[in-house]
């Protein structure tokens, strides 16, 4: 065909080689060679073998004069495998033991369960960890082929190719990423940059079951993994881990493709199989007659009420929520008024964990840092933070981070404004001291405890005022 033609074309001609030009190419390596420009010799040399043809007289030349300059340069262990190929050894291996090395591989579970959390042999029970091996697609034509590529070898080969097929199958299902958290500025409280470290294996980890709304979380301490509880997991209940299709980011339909499309299962967690615990939920209008919960349907004029059952119109809602975020992106100078007449609008049709309810409320919250108000501060704070622990989770890390930062801003508030300004300071205190406290309860599930030890001394701070 027309694409099959023009597709050779291109392909011959990205890969075309020319003897002439990989002479030319060498003899401006040897100039550089003469001048001790070691560097650029070798970058000619490179353009030459490439052009050269595969085992001719002009690649023999090109791949001696390049070793040379390697080995004088004391690259030359690099060059090697950087001809050869770092993974080909064990690629060969894996074609080889491909067919016949999972036949080899022997062990029951009775065993392999006995090195379970051994510091000194963890590998049997490594061994057992599923793999995506009769779903990959690259592998897959290795498996069923007849003719897959084999020499006459010994059992120890098939047998380590065997090993290393699965075990590369069993990365893409298994494997964590490590990383370690570390600050853009000394000036910042807590970190706010991961670095990627590596990716190991943790089979205590991996057994873990999915579930889009997790009941632990982890960290890293330099390479071993923390799995913490984020909330009560009672005896014989499952622990659940997250493999990053997390229901705070992404609607039913867009994680029941992402499990399926990365992991090959349906996930039926106990946010997919429970509709009224999706967010979106939290997102609907409050029924005039019982005040019940309106579901917002996109495109739709009109629903009913889950508690009653009354038909509701949505497009009298919108109209009235539309109005309520005029006010807030007017540009009217009392920011106070028009801050409270879109809170008292939406709290005449909204749920009170709608999501648009965290801009007025964090709105009004900041207004009040502005003026030195440590009361309203406190008081808009709170009404934020029960939305987004609602919205979020009530050990998420941005809870965690959103405690102390408010915290320190009604301290500093407190402390440059009279104190006379607050009707019971000795009571207020106590709660500001009851928030830190809290943020340290949540950011120990997030960070290693060099991080959170920090909030310590402000604990102790407040504990002696």
């Amino acid at each position: 065909s027309p694409v099959d033609s023009w597709l050779e074309t291109q392909f011959k001609n990205k890969i075309g080689k020319d003897d002439s030009l990989s002479t030319i190419y060498r003899q401006e390596g040897n100039k550089c060679y003469a001048k001790k420009d070691l560097l650029k010799s070798l970058e000619f040399y490179t353009r030459s073998l490439c052009c050269a043809t595969p085992n001719g007289k002009e690649y023999g030349l090109a791949l001696a004069n390049r070793s040379a300059v390697s080995f004088e340069m004391k690259e030359f262990e690099a060059n090697i495998w950087y001809d050869l190929g770092i993974g080909f050894p064990a690629f060969k291996a894996a074609l080889k033991g491909v067919k016949s090395g999972f036949n080899i591989i022997k062990g029951g579970y009775d065993e392999d369960l006995k090195h379970f959390g051994s510091k000194e042999d963890n590998y049997p029970y490594f061994n057992r960890l599923v793999s995506n091996i009769y779903k990959s697609k690259n592998a897959a034509p290795y498996i069923v082929q007849k003719n897959c590529p084999k020499n006459n070898s010994n059992s120890l080969i098939k047998y380590v190719g065997g090993l290393i097929t699965k075990h590369i199958a069993q990365l893409s299902c298994n494997s964590s990423i490590i990383e370690h958290w570390t600050y853009s500025s000394t000036d910042l409280l807590f970190p706010d940059i991961l670095i990627t470290v590596a990716c190991g294996m943790f089979p205590s980890v991996s057994i873990m079951n999915h579930s889009c709304r997790a009941n632990v979380t982890n960290f890293f301490i330099c390479d071993t993994i923390v799995v913490k509880a984020i909330e009560d997991i009672e005896a014989n209940e499952e622990i659940f881990n997250c493999y990053g299709i997390d229901y705070r980011g992404m609607n039913r339909e867009q994680r029941q493709i992402a499990c399926k499309s990365l992991y090959h299962f349906d996930c039926k967690c106990v946010i997919c199989s429970d509709q009224s615990k999706e967010v979106e939920m939290l997102d609907s209008y409050i029924c005039p007659k019982c005040r019940g919960l309106v579901p917002e349907i996109p495109n739709a004029s009109f629903m009913f009420c889950f508690s009653c059952g009354d038909e509701d119109s949505l497009r009298t809602f919108r109209k009235k929520n539309e109005e309520a975020q005029n006010y807030l992106e007017s540009g009217e100078s009392n920011q106070l008024d028009i801050l409270i007449k879109s809170l008292t609008i939406r709290e005449q049709i909204l749920y009170k964990h709608h999501k648009d309810f965290e801009e007025v409320y964090y709105r009004l919250y900041s207004y009040y840092v502005e003026i030195g108000d440590a009361e309203n501060m406190f008081k808009y704070f709170h009404l934020w933070l029960e939305n987004e622990k609602a919205r979020r989770g009530e050990n998420s890390r941005g809870i965690g981070t959103k405690l102390y930062e408010a915290a320190l801003a009604i301290l500093h508030c407190l402390k440059s404004s009279h104190p006379n300004n607050c009707t019971n300071l000795k009571s207020f205190l106590q709660n500001v001291e009851h928030m830190i406290k809290e943020a340290k309860i949540v950011l120990n599930l997030y960070y290693p405890a060099n991080i959170t030890n920090r909030l310590s001394k402000k604990i102790q701070f407040i504990s002696n005022k």
